[in-house]
């Protein structure tokens, strides 16, 4: 086995030493390599990055973005590594072997992901189905969990073994099922760019597996949830990018439907309307 870990760094310092420290514990002998996309808080990663001189860091000049940053990190891994993606706001709750076992077991699994620890979804809640233009807007109005029974929601009653796509946040990539699909499309600038590929991959006749094994932590949004602009810019390109996938996998007529009744929901939906009150005070 060959495998290449992956993260992508933005901002918070902390949190990435807490997940290289699991890594250390955990993995000691697999190689990591970090990216770490400008940001005001880069001079911490780098005195980071002193303490932690078996990791391999990429220092970007700019922020390019997630979908850029993985790019990049796959592009510099052995060609013949598969590839463990780990969001920097990620933890590691058990060893993340099942993962591989899983991937190897499987030949047309061109991606596999864990159950995930979070203190606001299922643990299952990093699979998911196809988002189709209804299923987006029941997640975007938050009634996502409470509907998944139904089809027109995008989450899944129970722990599915194959899922539509599966969350970056741990996600192991078979490298010949990403040589196959191609890399991520650099236009999902910070989300969406796994659910295009695991599209894509589907296309291609790979499929995405999920472990039934709680081996992760992560609560989305960790390393901006400190900074009120970033949050908010960060759901700014969170809808950006449901725009985009709709466009691209469900027509341009379903991506305006999209954009037009987001903004109804958010002039009367009352969550909505506290969350817009919320930010404004903040300011």
């Amino acid at each position: 086995m060959t495998l290449q870990v992956l993260v992508v760094s933005y901002r918070r310092a902390d949190l990435l030493a807490a997940l290289l420290a699991d890594l250390s514990r955990l993995h000691p002998d697999w190689p990591v390599h970090v990216w770490d996309n400008f940001s005001d808080r880069s001079a911490e990663v780098g005195a980071l990055a002193a303490k932690h001189p078996e990791v391999r860091w990429t220092f970007s000049p700019d922020n390019v973005g997630f979908a850029a940053g993985v790019n990049r990190l796959v592009e510099a891994a052995p060609q013949s590594a598969d590839v463990l993606l780990l969001n920097p706001d990620a933890r590691l709750l058990a060893p993340l072997t099942p993962l591989v076992q899983a991937l190897y077991a499987d030949p047309r699994a061109g991606a596999v992901a864990p159950l995930t620890h979070s203190k606001r979804q299922a643990s299952w809640d990093v699979a998911h189905r196809r988002p189709r233009l209804v299923s987006s807007l029941v997640e975007y109005a938050g009634y996502a969990a409470r509907m998944r029974r139904w089809a027109w929601s995008g989450r899944y009653p129970q722990p599915p073994q194959r899922c539509d796509w599966a969350s970056g946040s741990c996600l192991l990539v078979r490298r010949t099922a990403w040589e196959d699909v191609g890399p991520f499309d650099e236009q999902f600038w910070l989300y969406g760019e796994e659910v295009d590929w695991s599209l894509r991959a589907q296309k291609r006749g790979w499929h995405v597996r999920l472990v039934a094994e709680e081996l992760v932590g992560h609560d989305a949004g960790a390393t901006v949830g400190d900074d009120m602009t970033q949050s908010e810019r960060s759901a700014d390109l969170l809808r950006t990018s449901q725009t985009l996938l709709l466009r691209r996998w469900s027509g341009a007529p379903a991506a305006t439907a999209f954009t037009v009744a987001t903004a109804v929901i958010d002039r009367v939906q009352p969550a909505k309307r506290r969350q817009r009150a919320d930010r404004a005070g903040a300011r």
